[in-house]
């Protein structure tokens, strides 16, 4: 029976020529998304063509298994498939230590990105390819499509709110493939396949909130959702694909959405997720539809906390450690301190546009 396929990226590339690789010993940067175009695991088609040459396997958030939840702290574990040692590099670890590098010539990583800064699979991939620079280690990239293609939105990184969120210097909504991240703060190989995303191209889930392409398309706006007390789908089987609270009136913001005339739908919903934020509770908000025709999801994610600090009297920002989690996702304060001081959507979105 012939498995179907999709188009190639850098990994199939780097598999038609591995004589490259033999002899080397190999690290590889994975997790679970970490396919071929013919759906075999990266690690798995890895280890076949290098005949013992790929000896640790390195994981970001989420795990190997890319199924761990949010923010969760990572052990290192074995890949059962090829029985190979995984490091975690989320967790008190978040970059590897002198002896994960030290016997290795070469790091291979291949991991699905999704296009927004504050999604911390670049920020892991950028600091092992500079302690790789400093071991004197190779780094190869294996780079993938960006998801939401090249568009660029939101407002740069403010180097006081660094943080593993916030890691790279490059605008929200970045418009880059990881390769092209990685080779501005080290020296890297990048072998590119297929780099435009089409309908021919499923989704394979790169983590447990993005299960499908909706959400994808979705997270640029609803992530920011995660630095309010409004429920942005997770602890449900629509993560990212919701916007719902206790008390909130789902036909007025459903009114709000479609004014904006962006083609995103939303109809009403009520649940009640069965972990994280609002566990337990009964949440009245909407599903939204349409977002593969939705250009400027940033800035529909700006517009949706606008008008939802208009209709919940309950609207609260969340705090983290010292600051506020919404400056930590946006690498910004400015989106928050001017929702705050009662400007409109729009001027906060002109602000960022300016040169």
């Amino acid at each position: 029976m012939s498995v179907p396929s999709y188009p190639p990226s850098g990994i199939d590339r780097l598999l038609d020529d591995p004589a490259r690789l033999r002899g080397r010993r190999i690290g590889l940067l994975a997790n679970q998304a970490s396919v071929t175009a013919g759906f075999v695991p990266t690690a798995q088609a890895l280890a076949a063509a290098l005949d013992g040459g790929l000896v640790r396997l390195f994981s970001p958030e989420h795990g190997w298994s890319g199924f761990d939840p949010a923010g969760d702290d990572v052990a290192d574990a074995r890949e059962p498939a090829t029985g190979l040692p995984v490091v975690s590099l989320y967790g008190p670890r978040r970059a590897p230590e002198a002896a994960h590098l030290a016997d290795l010539d070469t790091v291979v990583i291949d991991l699905q990105d999704v296009g927004v800064r504050c999604y911390t699979y670049a920020a892991t991939a950028a600091r092992l390819a500079v302690a790789c620079a400093e071991h004197g280690v190779e780094v190869i990239v294996c780079d993938r499509p960006n998801p939401l293609g090249d568009g660029i939105e939101g407002p740069p990184r403010d180097p006081s709110l660094r943080s593993f969120v916030a890691w790279l210097d490059v605008p929200f909504r970045h418009g880059r493939t990881l390769g092209a991240l990685l080779a501005d703060v080290a020296e890297v190989t990048v072998v590119a396949g297929d780099l435009t995303w089409t309908p021919a191209r499923p989704w394979v889930p790169a983590s447990p909130g993005l299960p499908d392409l909706e959400a994808v398309r979705l997270y640029p706006a609803l992530v920011l959702l995660e630095g309010t007390n409004v429920s942005e789908g997770r602890g449900t089987t629509l993560p990212f694909r919701c916007v719902a609270a206790p008390g909130l009136d789902p036909a007025a913001l459903a009114a709000r959405i479609h004014a904006w005339e962006t083609g995103v739908a939303a109809r009403p919903i009520r649940f009640a997720p069965a972990w994280g934020k609002r566990e337990a509770e009964a949440c009245d908000g909407v599903q939204l539809y349409g977002a593969a025709g939705l250009a400027e999801p940033v800035a529909f994610g700006v517009r949706l906390l606008a008008a939802l600090r208009e209709l919940m009297p309950c609207f609260r920002w969340t705090e983290s450690g010292d600051g506020w989690w919404i400056d930590a996702i946006l690498g910004d304060r400015g989106l928050r301190e001017g929702l705050d001081a009662g400007a409109p959507a729009e001027a906060i979105l002109a602000d960022w546009a300016a040169p």
